[in-house]
């Protein structure tokens, strides 16, 4: 039997390295937001009152993008809520079912626009019985399945308390990410109207990624090589 040519070796040895930044380099960059719950993810805004705004993808008005295109992240903003009496924000964005494994790790990139309170809560679901991980609500305060909470971004609702450039944060097991079973991680945008600091500005994220997971969950992959 002829062994492959060397040329061949080398073009599968490329191949298997490349699947393998593949799997492992798995994030959502939100170059098309509205193309994220047809992939698996989920919104829902239970503000109340009910505002004009949801989820939407970038404004380079308001700030560009951590990377990509200058509108390739996802924002909220205040208008989440309605103005009447004393609002309260509870604007979700619910990632696909994840199947944590050992060794998981979760990270994004956020900023908000200066000048208001801004809080983002981070909280995790696990998928068992008739917990599904599919709806948090109906009412503002609710978290249905969501209560784990990973990371509380600006708790104390202070007007410079959430950060105005693009920062990173990681999430482990440390930090309450499971091993071994199947959920979803949601950004909870949550605030209390406060005088003297208002109820919010806008936020964005970028640049969702998770790893130690089995297959890819987000929308997209980045490669190795940086080429998506």
């Amino acid at each position: 039997m002829k062994s492959a040519p060397s040329h061949f070796i080398g073009f599968m040895l490329a191949l298997a390295t490349c699947s393998a930044a593949h799997a492992a380099q798995c994030r959502e960059g939100f170059d098309h937001v509205g193309s994220l719950e047809p992939h698996g993810w989920l919104t829902r805004n239970n503000s109340e009152p009910l505002g004009t705004s949801g989820w939407f993808q970038g404004n380079p008005g308001l700030f560009a993008a951590y990377s990509g295109a200058p509108n390739s992240y996802v924002a909220a903003d205040l208008d989440s809520a309605g103005s009447s009496g004393y609002p309260v924000l509870s604007n979700w964005l619910i990632t696909p079912e994840i199947a944590f494994g050992a060794g998981s790790a979760f990270s994004f990139h956020t900023r908000a626009l200066p000048g208001a309170a801004n809080r983002v809560v981070v909280r995790l679901c696990i998928k068992s019985g008739a917990t599904t991980c599919a709806a948090p609500g109906p009412a503002s305060g609710d978290r249905g399945g969501f209560t784990t909470d990973l990371l509380d971004i600006n708790p104390e609702q202070t007007a410079s308390g959430y950060p105005t450039t693009w920062t990173y944060y990681q999430l482990g097991q440390a930090d309450g990410l499971p091993a071994g079973s199947v959920g979803r991680i949601a950004f909870h945008y949550y605030g209390f109207w406060q005088p003297g600091v208002g109820l919010g500005s806008a936020i964005g994220l970028d640049d969702v990624g998770i790893t130690g997971t089995s297959g890819c969950p987000l929308a997209g992959v980045l490669f190795a090589d940086g080429f998506e």
